[in-house]
């Protein structure tokens, strides 16, 4: 299900556009698809995702309406969640905004994609931010976020195989996004026995 409200979006000058999909964004122009996803710990009641879209350098798709052209995951869909995607000048700074709520948001999941007709891979992921209302002690409640054109980028980083996953140069646990992985987390003691 998706709900969206009206929408201001800034244009840029020029943007590089990259990774052209099948689908097309407002005013006819290709747009790019980027699929949203929390790798984190504990499950969230809410979660807002923001994309500071200047300092990623991209533009979001707009829908007939206006409205950011954006969907909830399947799998949230299937558990009962709502969704709310705005575009708005906040703050002086020009944010995409997703407001997911009225499910149990898992702690590692795809949770959205948006269209851009202009993007900038390399900038997106670093420019997103994510707020949890935390069900639980001890869960994160600035997950991290996974950005990327894979359709299940739920961990980006998978964090036990050897490999840079996501391609930005780290591997497992040297990571942010594997910072929950169990044998990435750092807090387990040793004793030893005299």
């Amino acid at each position: 299900m998706r709900v969206t409200t009206a929408s201001l979006v800034v244009g840029f000058a020029s943007v590089a556009l990259i990774g052209l999909a099948s689908c097309s964004g407002s005013g006819g122009l290709p747009a790019v698809k980027f699929f949203f996803g929390t790798n984190g710990a504990g499950a969230c009641s809410a979660l807002t995702v923001s994309v500071d879209l200047d300092a990623a350098s991209s533009v979001t798709a707009l829908e007939n309406d206006g409205s950011p052209s954006c969907d909830l995951s399947a799998t949230l869909v299937a558990l009962g969640c709502q969704a709310t995607f705005t575009s708005a000048v906040v703050a002086g700074a020009n944010t995409l905004a997703a407001n997911i709520s009225g499910c149990s948001i898992p702690d590692s999941a795809d949770v959205f994609e948006c269209r851009f007709t202009a993007a900038n891979a390399d900038q997106i992921g670093p420019a997103t931010a994510a707020s949890c209302t935390c069900q639980q002690d001890g869960c994160d409640r600035t997950p991290p976020v996974c950005v990327n054109q894979d359709p299940s980028p739920g961990a980006c980083e998978i964090c036990d195989n050897g490999i840079d996953d996501d391609g930005n140069g780290l591997v497992d646990c040297e990571d942010p996004n594997c910072r929950h992985f169990p044998q990435c987390r750092g807090d387990t003691t040793t004793t030893s026995l005299p």
